[in-house]
């Protein structure tokens, strides 16, 4: 935009606009490109002037999803380009202090390869899978909540690296990520469910990730499709995770075959066609499909991405919630796509970077 543009949208004086935009050029906070007809704007007349753009090497964020083996880190600045990434393994069960050290060291890396001096890190944004009780209510949840832990992680890791840094949920990070590179790019609303070890998803309305009044919405995973079903962790009976989580399917293996099924050998099974585990992951993707019909009765989305191990298990999972899901659907809802994350393993880190983006426009 020219500084006539700006005037005009702000309703501030061209003068007060040419002296604030002085001050942010000297800051490099915006950058003064001469305009062309290439680049000017179409309502522009008259001899071309010049436009006022910011600078994307004045500001970056990091995002860092803790996994359950593993952690990843990004960084990206503020025309949204990502700049670097990377990616740690590491044993599963690890310690708060292996995680605070891989996470700093992870910062450093990231840094270092793209030469950001830190006077231009905006904040970290840091992604796990559990829920997140929002600051205000944390005092009171101390002593029944484990993920106090988490927000101790982000406090040491702000005094360690000198940025603030920001914990959010894994798929709630993964939504945001979907809404700014993805699938879910301008839309308004839509539904993202995560199908990993457990289910977990999010809720995008507007263009916003709706976090809920304690920070847990999109528990996915806990809604009841059947009163009479499995006990589920939680205390109640018939909740997604029980039918649909990886734990669930390799129990239920378990059960069938009379030994135990891990992980691991429940992947391989349905890798090498074994009916009994093809036809629990059978059932399993009809009650993803199932529940995502019950969402779209209340929530009425544009769209439903589905990410996750689950999701990609077997080619036909997608195909066989897309089934399920039209035999439950509202005729309302005969509009709603169902399609696969566009981004992958690195989506939860990549959210963190748009959350702290979000968070300083």
């Amino acid at each position: 935009m020219t500084r006539a543009e700006i005037s005009r949208a702000t309703g501030i004086a061209k003068s007060s606009i040419s002296l604030m935009v002085e001050q942010l050029a000297t800051d490099r906070s915006v950058q003064i490109l001469r305009a062309t007809s290439d680049n000017r704007s179409g309502s522009v007349k008259g001899r071309p002037g010049e436009l006022v753009e910011i600078d994307p090497s004045s500001g970056a964020a990091i995002g860092i999803e803790l996994g359950k083996n593993k952690m990843r880190g990004v960084i990206g600045d503020l025309s949204h380009e990502i700049l670097s990434e990377i990616e740690v393994p590491l044993v599963s069960n690890y310690s708060f202090d292996l995680a605070l050290k891989t996470a700093q060291e992870m910062v450093s890396h990231l840094l270092s390869v793209t030469r950001i001096t830190p006077s231009r890190i905006i904040g970290i944004g840091v992604g796990i899978a559990a829920v997140i009780y929002l600051p205000a209510e944390l005092e009171s949840q101390e002593s029944e909540n484990e993920t106090v832990l988490d927000h101790r992680f982000v406090r040491e890791l702000s005094e360690i690296t000198g940025f603030t840094a920001t914990l959010e949920n894994s798929a709630n990070l993964a939504a945001y990520a979907e809404l700014l590179w993805g699938n879910g790019f301008g839309l308004r609303d839509f539904l993202y469910f995560k199908a990993d070890d457990l289910i977990g998803g999010a809720v995008v309305i507007s263009q916003e990730v709706i976090t809920g009044s304690l920070g847990g919405a999109g528990e996915f995973g806990h809604l009841i499709l059947d009163p009479q079903g499995p006990v589920c962790k939680c205390g109640q009976r018939g909740c997604l995770d029980t039918y649909a989580s990886l734990h669930a399917m390799a129990s239920s293996a378990s059960l069938t075959f009379g030994h135990e099924v891990d992980l691991p050998l429940f992947k391989l099974l349905v890798e090498n066609g074994d009916s009994v585990a093809l036809r629990i992951l059978h059932d399993a993707a009809e009650k993803v499909g199932q529940a995502a019909a019950v969402l779209s009765r209340v929530l009425n989305p544009e769209q439903i991405i589905f990410s996750g191990e689950l999701i990609d298990l077997h080619p036909d999972v997608l195909l066989l919630i897309v089934k399920k899901f039209k035999s439950h659907m509202l005729p309302i809802n005969s509009h709603v796509k169902l399609v696969r994350g566009s981004l992958g393993d690195q989506a939860t880190a990549l959210g963190g970077v748009a959350l702290i983006l979000g968070q300083s426009s």
